[in-house]
């Protein structure tokens, strides 16, 4: 096991399942030399079970009504920027964009992201 964690540059304490949660009350996740996420381990844990966030500008002349059905993705508008929260945004995000081109509509500041918790992260 150790030889597959040295290969992906990963680095643990052998014997500790989950060493953050027994020896710290904060810690930090590093990817080539920088920390990209910190916080208490239950703040970081899990962070990629949270949905992502599909966001862009609503085309005029668009409503909500107008976008395709988004199984499992829940819609809210404010203005005219819209915000799809989805535990699928590949599938999400191909059902959007293919509306949009079959239409000829050009999706302005659109965005797919991974919420951030209330840590400090980075990517």
């Amino acid at each position: 096991m150790t030889d597959v964690m040295a290969f992906f540059g990963l680095a643990t304490l052998p014997g500790v399942r989950d060493p953050g949660q027994h020896l710290a009350d904060r810690v930090a996740i590093m990817r080539d030399g920088e920390i990209i996420a910190s916080g208490r381990p239950d703040e970081l844990g899990g962070r990629d079970l949270r949905p992502a966030e599909i966001g862009f500008r609503l085309p005029a002349r668009w409503s909500l009504g107008d976008l395709p059905e988004l199984a499992g993705g829940e819609r809210s508008l404010d203005g005219d920027s819209v915000l799809v929260l989805t535990q699928e945004p590949v599938v999400v995000t191909q059902r959007i964009t293919t509306r949009a081109i079959d239409h000829d509509v050009d999706l302005k500041h659109f965005s797919v992201t991974q919420p951030r918790s209330r840590t400090s992260i980075s990517s």
